[in-house]
């Protein structure tokens, strides 16, 4: 994904996405623990076809989702 380390030492690394915005992945300690029940992405600028394409490209069948409708999970 073009993420780079940043620093890793056995127990947290952190990882540079671009030019701003860093994630720390750290060792859990025993009473804790942590879910990532989503992780999103923003491409811009936006072009779906541009976007088809790459996912394509890369052996994935793209799927548009165009309903502007709030809907209940």
């Amino acid at each position: 994904m073009g993420w780079k380390l940043g620093s890793d030492d056995g127990r947290k690394a952190v990882l540079d996405i671009g030019d701003s915005v860093s994630v720390i992945f750290q060792e859990a300690r025993e009473q804790q623990s942590v879910v990532v029940k989503s992780f999103c992405f923003v491409i811009e600028p936006w072009d779906a076809k541009t976007v088809e394409a790459e996912l394509r490209k890369r052996g994935l069948s793209p799927v548009a989702e165009n309903d502007t409708k709030l809907r209940p999970r």
